[in-house]
């Protein structure tokens, strides 16, 4: 269905009643081909500059979790309940006075639903996963239907219900949680509606946090486009508001782009991520460069193939319906290189739990395979800075990682983005050490550009 130019405007009005502009109005809606809905600049807007801060519309618990607290979703909930509905509620939250517990998002959506049907839940605590939270966080969505302002706005938002259908995980959300509301609990809602929450929450959710970790809707952060090469980043603050910060200088009438996906991922991986969860092909320009932009992020040394030559790069061709890697240098080519990379993705799963004897020989073993700045060598090689700079060991290397590493980051995650930041802290810190160590009289600071 075709939505007019006026539907958009009062949509856009809607979502940004309860916006601070900290900076005054930067930015307006628009739609473009192959994008859909997005936010552009309307002036310059430099690194640094919050440009919205944006309240939580609603939000609940994670799709998959083991029992949490319904209020602040921390584990560890111990022996307290709801005394209405029996859904777990931390002691802390459940301690609150009277007119406390009448502030929870609990108490105010679906505690209501459940009580007036005078039945209560019965979950125990444990570290296992339970499949009542799966409906939680659609049924707030819901129950805004009593808010008409919030309920026309989420409405209005994506879904993508005819991607959805078919797929596995849409078969289990048909019984754990649409027919669970509708057919258990007797709501009066259409399957449409709920099947639309559901996908609300999966294509536009962002991670809250309290003592623990929820999803929430923001209406106005949802509208930025995506790029593997971002421009604004967010933060998640108290009171459950959310603020976007350009990283970069925007000019007046780009996007204003977040990366839906982790920029340190490989084209391969990012793309089909995107296909999974959102449904298009990414076309941005590195995506569309098999080297990324020159980092060679997804670069895989040649003769890691039977038969390649020595000194090529086998690097990842990606169109719409598939993906082939070709050497740079001899005419091989890999159209299962997927599965090929299938043992060295298992040892980057492990490496958070592994020893740094261990981190090293996993290190070693997928240098024999990938480019230096491959996606996999550089989670190893932040894990193993992590532990150097803990021992103030190997300083010196940590120093020349930092170095290689920034070079593909001030790329594929510029400006004033977590990940340089962690980045530059840990060259700072361990060019420090290096520097105690050696007994030097004089320290220079390493300096960055932003």
């Amino acid at each position: 269905m075709e939505i007019s130019a006026a539907e958009d405007d009062l949509y856009f009005s809607s979502i940004t009643e309860n916006v601070d502009l900290p900076s005054g109005t930067s930015f307006r809606m628009v739609r473009k081909d192959c994008v859909g809905r997005c936010l552009v600049a309307t002036r310059d807007i430099q690194p640094g500059e919050v440009i919205f801060r944006e309240r939580c519309l609603v939000e609940g618990p994670l799709h998959c979790t083991v029992p949490v607290c319904m209020e602040c979703y921390t584990k560890g909930i111990g022996v307290s309940r709801c005394e209405y509905c029996g859904l777990p509620l931390c002691r802390e939250c459940s301690s609150k006075p009277e007119d406390g517990l009448d502030s929870l998002l609990h108490t105010r959506l679906e505690c209501s639903v459940f009580r007036s049907a005078r039945r209560k839940f019965d979950i125990s605590e444990g570290s296992k996963e339970d499949p009542v939270y799966q409906c939680m966080a659609p049924l707030r969505c819901l129950l805004m239907r009593d808010e008409p302002k919030s309920w026309k706005i989420i409405q209005g938002m994506e879904s993508h219900i005819k991607n959805r259908q078919g797929q596995e995980h849409w078969n289990v959300c048909q019984v754990n949680i649409v027919q669970y509301l509708l057919e258990y609990w007797k709501l009066d809602f259409s399957q449409h509606d709920v099947n639309h929450a559901i996908g609300v929450l999966e294509v536009n959710s962002f991670q809250v946090e309290g003592r623990g970790v929820g999803r929430g809707i923001f209406p106005l952060l949802s509208l930025l486009s995506h790029s593997c090469v971002s421009n604004v980043k967010y933060v998640y603050c108290e009171d459950r508001y959310m603020e976007c910060i350009a990283t970069v200088e925007i000019k007046g009438g780009e996007e204003m782009q977040d990366h839906y996906v982790s920029n340190l991922d490989s084209s391969a991986t990012r793309i089909s991520n995107l296909r999974s969860g959102w449904y298009f092909h990414c076309q941005c320009a590195r995506c569309k460069d098999p080297s990324e932009l020159g980092t060679f992020i997804g670069a895989v040394l040649c003769r890691f193939v039977n038969g390649g030559c020595t000194n090529g790069l086998l690097l990842p061709h990606i169109s719409s319906h598939s993906t082939v890697y070709k050497c740079d240098s001899c005419e091989a080519v890999v159209e299962d290189m997927k599965a090929r990379l299938q043992p060295l993705q298992t040892i980057l799963q492990e490496a958070k739990s592994a020893d740094t004897d261990l981190l090293e020989g996993y290190l070693q073993k997928c240098l024999l395979s990938l480019h230096p700045t491959h996606s996999i060598v550089i989670e190893l090689k932040r894990h193993l800075i992590c532990r150097y700079n803990s021992r103030r060991e190997r300083q010196d290397v940590v120093t020349a990682w930092v170095k290689q590493m920034l070079a593909v980051f001030d790329k594929i995650c510029p400006g004033l983005t977590k990940e340089r930041g962690v980045l530059i802290y840990q060259g700072f810190y361990a060019k420090y050490m290096d520097n105690i160590l050696d007994g030097s009289d004089g320290f220079r600071v390493m300096v960055y550009p932003v």
